[in-house]
This record gives C-alpha cells, structure tokens and sequence, in this order.
C-alpha cells in the first residue's frame, strides 16, 4: 500500500510529456509536478480501483503544496475515468494531484498527458 507518488515524467516525442502517478490503499496525500513549458492541452485518465476517494487536480505559481488552488474550471474525479482540462487554465507553473478520502480497496494509476505548445 502506497502514497500517491510520481512513477514517471518523460517526454514522448518532441511536443508532447507523459507524467504518471500511482497511489493504493488507504493513503491520501499531494504529489505536485512541474510543467515549465508552455502548454497547448493536458489530459487525465485515472485507471484500477478507485476506494471512495477524491482525486482533484490543483494549481499553484510558487510551488508551495499548501498554497494549492482548484483550478478555475474545476478537474475532479470519484470514479476512473478521462477528463481534460480547460485551455485557459493551462498558464500555471505547477500542477498537483491531490487524493483524499481513500480506502483500503483504492489501487489507481493516474496518467497524464501534456501536450506543449510549441
């Protein structure tokens, strides 16, 4: 049983970064990732079990995980599932999942897809 934790950030080709998260048990917590370039769009598909949780996906400029914000057009997840996220909220510098609320059935893996701008 494990926290949420960062598996993977590699790029796949020139314009496009795969960031992969894993989280089991009944472990909450914040994993924040970097996104240092511009982006053109960012897509989220939330794979496994999920054991009553909510996974969210927030914002922040600083890098500090307890100034975190939802964003604008709110990402938010209690199923598995895809989502995207809303081009105009694709200008922050750090991006964070944030999983609370798991069970001890929760076994999830959490890829996300940015695609840069240029």
């Amino acid at each position: 049983m494990a926290a949420p934790a960062k598996t993977s950030n590699k790029k796949l080709g020139s314009r496009t970064r795969l960031i992969t998260l894993t989280q089991s048990g009944a472990n909450n917590g914040t994993v924040m990732f970097d996104v240092p370039e511009p982006l053109h769009s960012m897509s989220i598909q939330i794979t496994g079990t999920m054991g009553g949780q909510t996974v969210k996906l927030q914002c922040g400029n600083d890098g500090d995980t307890s100034k975190l914000q939802d964003l604008p057009t709110a990402v938010s997840f209690t199923n598995v599932g895809v989502n995207t996220v809303a081009q105009a909220d694709l200008g922050f510098r750090h991006y964070a999942i944030v999983n609370t609320g798991s069970g001890g059935t929760s076994d999830i893996v959490i890829s996300i897809i940015a695609k840069l701008a240029y």
